[in-house]
């Protein structure tokens, strides 16, 4: 699910991404474990991905991530 925030007049739209340049993509996500809504996936070692029709924003993941490449895109 994708969060929108108003601020203001201004109508935001914000969203978990994954930053490619940090994440070494050499092992599975240790942030999949921790979303509570099972919105991070991941197909072998890859890159994960979101399921922005289960994440709800809460941003576990974020916190998460050693490498800090899970990030919230305002």
């Amino acid at each position: 699910m994708i969060q929108y925030w108003k601020i203001g007049e201004i109508t935001t739209m914000s969203k978990v991404i994954v930053n490619k340049n940090k994440c070494p993509q050499d092992h599975k996500c240790p942030a999949i474990e921790v979303c509570p809504v099972e919105a991070i996936n991941q197909d072998g070692i890859g890159l994960p991905y979101i399921d922005y029709d289960k994440c709800v924003l809460c941003q576990k993941c974020t916190m998460f991530c050693p490498k800090g490449a899970l990030q919230v895109d305002y």
